[in-house]
Parts: structure tokens; C-alpha cells; sequence
């Protein structure tokens, strides 16, 4: 094993989490593969957070501090890549957690395969979940029989796996090749769903993709969480045409409208399904003003007709519910 060339980098980025930050290192610092590094990237925390992570005394662990808030984790990521000596890279939010044989099942898969990137599930568990639960949880030593591979035509993998399979996922429960990000030039975004753009350009970049249907990731739910705060609504929905504009963009090079048309459509539904529509379910008044106030900066004197068609549309989905119930 060597702390100057690990086989592994494990990114984290950090902001205001002392409450579970324990529980996430713990559970890297766990892991039966040890050759990786962690390094851990503070956006300018208010709170105790650098004070929990600088408690592990590891030489694996790398701390760096953000001389300014970026506010979303995509460029927090990007020190971390930056600063990455790894063969691989692994990303977390600072606070989930990982099954202790992760690292080790990944990196024996994408190596038997010979993949760029090997991707696995995560489950979803509740907010007061310890360590010490883990162990009602099956791991998986060897995954070689939960295998399955990508198409490497570009268009039925685009389908498959971004379309079809749902545009929303995580890097999160990923192992890349960190020559990757330096090829293709990968990095995260400064918006709104970062992850989803991310996992579109992997797909675009390359066709070695290993899928592991274990799920080695657990994402906590609880309410500080960012995707909980209504007052990221405005810019939720200002990010919508530049995420739409950028992978738009991503396909100039395809002459197919159909297939153009359907990614776009399914990257729209998602950004309106995860982004904006739980916003009604906390004040749908407030939504709306915010949804208007983003779309008139952005569509000018055209906003309210927007606005219209989103109300239209709600209705409408209130009205099939109506009806399905009697």
C-alpha cells in the first residue's frame, strides 16, 4: 500500500455537518480495502465540521478548506479531483455512509472487467441510522454474479441507461478511472442536479461501465438536507435551460430529432419531478411567486404564460387524481 500513489481516492465535500460527519469518515476509515486517501474538501463550514474530521488521525486523510463558499457540492468535487493522487475516485456526501467492504468489491470488479467505471445502488435510511445497524445488512463479497454491462452503441446507451433507467442519479455510488476526468474533461457544474450532468457525460465518454445491482451506499434522509430548503426553488429553476442547453449542446453531433428530443424531454421531467414540483407539497404559494420571479428573469415578458402552462398542468394532474379516487 502507498500513501503517495493509493489505488484510490475518496472525495468528500464538506459544509456544516458535525452531526454526521463522524459516522461518514468512520465508516471509509472501516473499509477492509485500505489503500485509498480521503480527502476531505470544507466549503467554508460555520460549524464544527473541520474540528470532526481533524479528531481522525490518519495519514490517509487530507483536509482542504475552500478560501470561499461555492454553495453546491459540483465544484467543492472538483478540488477534490484536482487534488486526487488515486488510480480511482470515489465520491461521498459527508453525510452518508458506505458498507465496509465497498472499496474492496469495487475495485475487484473494475479491475476483473477492465472498466472505466463500475456502478452500484444505494439504499435510503432514516436520519438517526449508527454504525452499529450496519451489521443487519447483507455485504456481498464477491459481485461477479450481479454483473451486468452497457450497450456500447452511443444511442442505445444514452437511452438505456440515462432515459430510460431515470436521468437522476448519483456519483455517489460509483468507482471512475480517474484518467477519465483528465480525457474527457469531466468536471461537476455550478448548478442544480451537477450529478445528473455528471453521470451523463461518463456515459458519453465511454462504453466500459460495470453495473454491480448490490447497494453498498446509504443515502440518510433528514431535513437539513440541501434538497430540503425551498429557498433553492429560484435557482432550481433558473439552472433548467443551462443544464438543458448543455447537454442539448452535448448532442449537436447526433442527426437524430427523435433521440435528441426524448433525452431532453426525460432530463426536463426529472429536473421538474426532483427539483421543483416537492416545493408545492411545502407552500405551493411560494412556489409559484419563486417559479414566476426565475422565469421572468429568464423569459421576460413571456414569464406568466409559463407560469400559466405549470398551473395548467397541475390542475390537470390534481383533476386525473380526483378522478382515479372515486
Amino acid at each position: 500500500m502507498s500513501q503517495t500513489n493509493p489505488k484510490i481516492s475518496v472525495i468528500i465535500p464538506m459544509y456544516n455537518v458535525e452531526k454526521y460527519l463522524n459516522f461518514c469518515i468512520s465508516s471509509v476509515m472501516g473499509q477492509t480495502f485500505k489503500d485509498f486517501e480521503l480527502i476531505l474538501v470544507d466549503d467554508c463550514s460555520t460549524d464544527k465540521t473541520v474540528e470532526v474530521a481533524k479528531n481522525f488521525d490518519d495519514p490517509r486523510i487530507k483536509i482542504l478548506r475552500n478560501e470561499k463558499n461555492f454553495g453546491c457540492p459540483g465544484p467543492v468535487r472538483n478540488v477534490g479531483i484536482e487534488n486526487a493522487s488515486g488510480e480511482y475516485i470515489y465520491f461521498m456526501d459527508s453525510d452518508d455512509a458506505i458498507l465496509p467492504n465497498t472499496l474492496e468489491v469495487l475495485y475487484k470488479t473494475i479491475e476483473l472487467y477492465k472498466s472505466d467505471v463500475v456502478a452500484s445502488r444505494g439504499w435510503y435510511v432514516a436520519e438517526n441510522i449508527e454504525l452499529a445497524n450496519f451489521s443487519d445488512f447483507p455485504c456481498e463479497t464477491d459481485a461477479k454474479e450481479s454483473v451486468g454491462t452497457v450497450a456500447e452503441d452511443f444511442k442505445t446507451r444514452i437511452m438505456q441507461e440515462f432515459v430510460m433507467q431515470g436521468t437522476h442519479s448519483s456519483p455517489c455510488i460509483i468507482l471512475t478511472r480517474k484518467k477519465i476526468f483528465d480525457e474527457a474533461n469531466i468536471r461537476f457544474l455550478d448548478q442544480v442536479s451537477e450529478d445528473t450532468v455528471f453521470i451523463f457525460d461518463l456515459l458519453c465518454a465511454t462504453s466500459k461501465i460495470t453495473k454491480i445491482s448490490f447497494p453498498f451506499y446509504f443515502y440518510r434522509q433528514h431535513p437539513e438536507s440541501v434538497s430540503h430548503n425551498i429557498n433553492r426553488l429560484y435557482k432550481n429553476v433558473s439552472s433548467i435551460p443551462i443544464l438543458h442547453k448543455y447537454i442539448e449542446k452535448k448532442l449537436s453531433h447526433v442527426d437524430d430529432f427523435y433521440f435528441v428530443s426524448e433525452v431532453l424531454d426525460s432530463l426536463t421531467d426529472t429536473l421538474i419531478n426532483v427539483y421543483i414540483h416537492p416545493y408545492f407539497m411545502q407552500d405551493k404559494e411560494f412556489a409559484l411567486r419563486e417559479i414566476e420571479r426565475a422565469l421572468k428573469n429568464i423569459l421576460g415578458e413571456n414569464s406568466m404564460f409559463a407560469v400559466s402552462l405549470i398551473r395548467g398542468y397541475l390542475r390537470g394532474i390534481n383533476a386525473v387524481k380526483e378522478l382515479k379516487t372515486r
